[in-house]
C-alpha cells in the first residue's frame, strides 16, 4: 500500500514538471522557473502526505486512535492552503515576467506556511491529547455488564442475590471509572475473574458471599 502511495506521489511529481516544461519551454535555463515548479510539488507532496500516508498510518492505529478522526480536516486545509499558495506563486512569476520574487511574496508566502503548520499542529496536539489507552483487561465494563445481566435474568435467581446483581450493576455503569483511570486494576482483574472464570447457569452456581464480595470489589476499584 505504501509502495502504491508513493508511485501516486510520483506521477503527480512528474506531471507537473512535464506540463510546466510544455507549458514554459523558453524558461528552463531560467532558476524562478526551477524554484516555482519545486514548490507546486512539494505542495502536491503536503497533499499527499496528509491525504494518502498519514492516511495509511492512522489505519493501523488503534481503535481509539484520535488522529484518524482529523485526517478530513487537515486535508481540507492543507489543499485550500495549497490552492493560495499555488496561484499567487504563479501569478506572481508572470506579473514579474518570470523574474525575480518581490520580498511582499516571499513573506506572504512564509506567514501562510507558518499558519497553516501551527493550525495542523495543533490539531495534531489535541487529538494526541484526548486520544484513549487501550487497557489489558479481562474483560472491559461492557462485556462484564453483559454477564452481570444475563445472571439477572436466570429464572430461580433468589431475591437477595438478584439485589446484590443490580447493585452491583449500577456500581459498574456509574461508579466504576475509564479503565483507563481506575483507582486499583487489582481490584478491577479480582472483579472481573469472579464471573470470567465460572458458569453461572442457575441460582446455586453463585454465592451470596461470592456477589458481596464483587460488590466491595466494584466501590474499590
Amino acid at each position: 500500500m505504501k509502495l502504491l502511495s508513493i508511485i501516486l506521489f510520483l506521477i503527480i511529481a512528474v506531471s507537473i514538471l512535464v506540463v510546466a516544461l510544455l507549458i514554459n519551454p523558453d524558461q528552463i535555463n531560467n532558476h524562478f522557473f526551477w524554484i516555482t515548479v519545486g514548490w507546486l510539488i512539494f505542495l502536491s507532496g503536503l497533499n499527499w502526505f496528509a491525504s494518502t500516508f498519514m492516511f495509511i498510518g492512522a489505519s493501523k492505529s488503534n481503535s481509539n486512535s484520535r488522529i484518524f478522526g482529523i485526517i478530513p480536516s487537515l486535508n481540507i486545509l492543507v489543499f485550500i492552503y495549497s490552492l493560495i499558495s499555488a496561484s499567487l506563486l504563479i501569478s506572481t512569476w508572470y506579473l514579474n515576467d518570470f523574474g525575480m520574487f518581490p520580498n511582499s511574496h516571499l513573506i506572504l508566502q512564509v506567514i501562510l506556511f507558518a499558519i497553516v503548520a501551527s493550525i495542523s499542529v495543533l490539531m495534531l496536539i489535541a487529538a494526541k491529547a484526548s486520544q484513549i489507552n487501550n487497557i489489558n483487561v479481562t474483560l472491559s465494563k461492557d462485556e462484564l455488564l453483559l454477564r452481570l445481566k444475563a445472571i439477572q435474568s436466570i429464572d430461580n435467581l433468589n431475591e437477595e442475590k438478584n439485589i446484590l446483581i443490580k447493585e452491583l450493576i449500577e456500581l459498574i455503569k456509574y461508579s466504576i471509572p475509564h479503565l483507563s483511570q481506575l483507582n486499583s486494576k487489582d481490584n478491577y482483574e479480582k472483579l472481573a475473574n469472579l464471573f470470567n472464570n465460572k458458569n453461572i447457569q442457575n441460582n446455586d452456581d453463585l454465592g451470596i458471599e461470592e456477589i458481596q464480595n464483587a460488590v466491595f470489589l466494584a466501590k474499590n476499584c
